[in-house]
C-alpha cells in the first residue's frame, strides 16, 4: 500500500520556494499484509525500516534515485527491498553504527509494486548503505525494464510531472470525497509533516504527507 507521498498541492516548499513534489514512498513491502500483525511478533515484524515475515522473508527500505534528465535534482521512489538473513541479521546490529556505509552492497529483490511501470517485483537490485539515520540507495541491475532504463538513463521532466500530478490528484479525491469539495490547490490538511524527509531522510526541508 502506499505510504506517504510528499507535498499537498503539487509542490513542496523549499527554503521558501515551490517546487515540484519529488518523493513518493511505500510504508511497506508488497508482501506485508494485515493478518501479519497477529503473527509471533519474534518471527514477523514491521517498522520504519526492516521488515521479517515468519522469520523466513526479511526486507530493507530504501530509495530509487532516478536522475532527471536536464536537472540537477533526482526523483526518488521510497521502496522496500529483500534480503538474505546474513545480511538483514547485520543490518540490524549495525543499525545505529556509522560503519556500517563501509558494508558491501547487498543483493535484494525489488518488493514494491509501483503502477506507472509494468510489474516491478523482483527486479535484480543492491542495496547500498549509508551513514544512519539515512535509508540505503538501491541500485537497480542493467535491463530492460522500463525502471532499470529510467535509473540508467534519466527520466524525462514530463513524465516526473505526469507521475506528480497523477499520484496527488487520487489524494485530493481520496481527502474529499464529494469532487466539488475539492479546493482548487488540495493542500490536503492535518497530514502535513514538514521536518526531515520521511522517505530518503535526507532533505530537512521537504514537506511530506504521511498516510
Amino acid at each position: 500500500m502506499i505510504s506517504q507521498t510528499c507535498a499537498g498541492n503539487a509542490v513542496l516548499v523549499r527554503s521558501g520556494t515551490r517546487g515540484p513534489c519529488l518523493d513518493f514512498g511505500y510504508s511497506s513491502p508488497f508482501y506485508w499484509s494485515d493478518k501479519n500483525n497477529e503473527a509471533d511478533q519474534s518471527k514477523t515484524f514491521l517498522n520504519e525500516d526492516y521488515c521479517a515475515i515468519e522469520d523466513h522473508d526479511f526486507f530493507v527500505r530504501g530509495v530509487i534515485h532516478l536522475p532527471i534528465i536536464g536537472a540537477a535534482e533526482t526523483f526518488r521512489w521510497g521502496v522496500w527491498g529483500s534480503l538474505s538473513r546474513k545480511n538483514f541479521e547485520q543490518l540490524l546490529k549495525m543499525n545505529d553504527d556509522p560503519k556500517r556505509v563501509e558494508l558491501p552492497r547487498m543483493f535484494s529483490w525489488l518488493s514494491t509494486k509501483l503502477p506507472e511501470y509494468t510489474d516491478t517485483l523482483n527486479l535484480k537490485m543492491y542495496a547500498h548503505m549509508q551513514e544512519p539515520p539515512l535509508r540505503p540507495h538501491f541500485e537497480l541491475e542493467r535491463a530492460e525494464h522500463p525502471l532499470a532504463q529510467e535509473y540508467r538513463n534519466g527520466i524525462a521532466p514530463m513524465r516526473v510531472k505526469e507521475i506528480m500530478m497523477k499520484r496527488l490528484k487520487k489524494e485530493c479525491i481520496k481527502a474529499y470525497p464529494a469532487k466539488s469539495s475539492i479546493p482548487k490547490h488540495c493542500p490536503l490538511p492535518g497530514r502535513g509533516f514538514i521536518g526531515v524527509c520521511r522517505n530518503c531522510r535526507l532533505r530537512p526541508s521537504t514537506v511530506c504527507i504521511e498516510y
